[in-house]
């Protein structure tokens, strides 16, 4: 488990979806935050025959405190969808 802090940028969300992504449409992260509320952002590959994929997060991404919950999701252009496995991050509040 990895552990980051509220408003933290640039931090390489990795996610191993263990498909190739030869044939892909759509990458995405989908996102669970500590509120119940639900997201989803577009990743990238960073490893295709492993299908290994991530998401660079920007100011306005980690905006609350607590246990996140992520899952790939890749969509195939055949029309097959997969949704990985879930893993937690972490977030903290930042000390004043």
């Amino acid at each position: 488990m990895t552990t980051s802090y509220v408003g933290d940028t640039g931090l390489r969300i990795i996610m191993e979806t263990e498909q190739n992504l030869f044939g892909y449409s759509t990458l995405k992260i989908l996102v669970k935050k500590p509120d119940g509320s639900t997201t989803s952002r577009n990743a990238f590959i960073l490893d295709s025959p492993t299908g290994t994929i991530y998401y660079p997060t920007v100011v306005t991404d980690l905006d609350q405190a607590g246990m996140w919950y992520l899952a790939a999701e890749v969509l195939f252009t055949n029309g097959n969808k997969f949704t990985g496995r879930t893993a937690q991050l972490e977030v903290k509040a930042v000390l004043a």
